[in-house]
């Protein structure tokens, strides 16, 4: 009964820590927990896209930064 918790906990305190491409990925019944660990790696797929963006932007912003501006 303590298994899926134990899976969850696990996962957040992974996510914690900054390691978010480690989502839960129950199977099974379709309960509460089920629910819960189909709600955080939502969750963390939402944050991983929200990181790659700024990592994006700042890529970019670097480089145009870096680039002199042409004046014709």
């Amino acid at each position: 009964m303590l298994a899926p918790l134990t899976r969850i906990t696990e996962a957040v305190r992974k996510a914690e820590h900054g390691s978010l491409p480690h989502g839960i990925g129950m199977t099974g019944r379709q309960d509460y927990f089920w629910e819960i660990s189909d709600r955080f790696d939502a969750m963390l797929e939402q944050l991983e896209s929200h990181v790659a963006e700024q990592q994006s932007f700042a890529a970019n912003a670097s480089h145009e930064l870096r680039t002199p501006l042409a004046i014709s």
